[in-house]
C-alpha cells in the first residue's frame, strides 16, 4: 500500500506510518513472543552433542542455501526491477503500482494459511519448492509477452504470489527439520543469510540488467535462472534425504 499512501498522503507520512507499524510490531513481538527459559537451558545446550553437524560442514544443506539465495533474487524482483517496468513500460502511476504490490500481500494473508494446512500433509515437500521456483519464470514469461497490458500485470502478481506460497514455507520447513536441535540456530542463521544476500543483490543485478540491456533481457535472465534454480532443487530432491 505504499505507493498509494505516498499519492494520497505524501512520502513524509509513508514514513511516518512505516515508522509506527514497525514500532508497534517490536512491541507486540516483545510482549506475546514466549520467553526462553534461559537459565533452566543453559547448562542443557553448553557443549554440542559430538554427532551433530555442523551447518557449515552440511554440503547438501549450503548447497540448498545457495538455491534459496538465487531463487530470493529472482523473486525480489518484485520490489525491485518491477515496480520500474511498471512505470516506464507500463506507464502505470504509482497508486496502481501500489495496488498491484498490495495484492499480493493480500493473496499472500487470505491464502496462504488454508493451503498449507491441505499441502502440509504432503510427504515430498521439494516438489512444492521446485513448483515455486517454476512459477517465477511463467509469471515473468507472461509479464514478458503482456505488453504492458494491466491483466498480464495481475496474473503476473497472482502467480508470483503462488510461488512465494509454494515454496518460501518448505524452504523454511526443511531448513528448520534437517539439523539436531543442539545446531537449529546455525541452520536458521545461514538460511536467513541466504535471503539477507538475496534482498540487497535483487535490485542490484535486476536495475542494472534492465538499464544496460533492457527489461526484456533482464526478463530472460531471470526466466533462465529460475529454471536453474528449479533444476538444482530437483538434483538437491533426487540426492538428500529429507529428515
Amino acid at each position: 500500500m505504499g505507493g498509494v499512501v505516498a499519492l494520497r498522503l505524501g512520502y513524509h507520512w509513508l514514513f511516518v506510518i512505516d515508522a509506527l507499524t514497525s514500532f508497534g510490531a517490536a512491541i507486540m513481538l516483545y510482549y506475546y513472543l514466549p520467553k526462553q527459559q534461559t537459565e533452566r537451558n543453559r547448562h542443557k545446550n553448553t557443549v554440542l552433542k559430538d554427532h551433530s553437524t555442523s551447518a557449515y560442514r552440511d554440503i547438501r544443506y549450503l548447497f540448498f542455501i545457495l538455491l534459496v539465495a538465487l531463487y530470493g533474487i529472482g523473486f525480489f524482483q518484485i520490489f525491485a526491477t518491477i515496480p520500474q517496468y511498471f512505470n516506464r513500460v507500463c506507464n502505470y502511476n504509482e497508486e496502481v503500482i501500489g495496488l498491484l504490490l498490495a495484492l499480493n500481500g493480500l493473496l499472500v494473508v487470505v491464502i496462504e494459511m488454508p493451503l498449507m494446512a491441505v499441502l502440509q500433509k504432503r510427504k515430498n515437500i521439494f516438489s512444492f519448492i521446485i513448483t515455486g521456483a517454476l512459477f517465477i519464470a511463467f509469471a515473468l514469461g507472461i509479464l514478458k509477452f503482456g505488453h504492458g497490458l494491466i491483466l498480464w500485470s495481475v496474473m503476473y502478481i497472482v502467480i508470483i504470489t503462488a510461488s512465494e506460497i509454494f515454496a518460501m514455507p518448505f524452504m523454511m520447513n526443511f531448513s528448520l527439520s534437517r539439523p539436531l536441535k543442539e545446531r537449529q540456530g546455525q541452520y536458521s542463521a545461514l538460511y536467513s543469510i541466504s535471503f539477507g544476500i538475496a534482498t540487497f543483490a535483487a535490485p542490484s543485478l535486476g536495475l542494472g540488467l534492465a538499464g544496460k540491456y533492457g527489461f526484456d533481457s533482464t526478463f530472460d535472465f531471470f526466466i533462465v535462472l529460475s529454471l536453474a534454480v528449479a533444476i538444482g532443487f530437483w538434483l538437491l530432491n533426487r540426492t538428500a534425504e529429507i529428515k
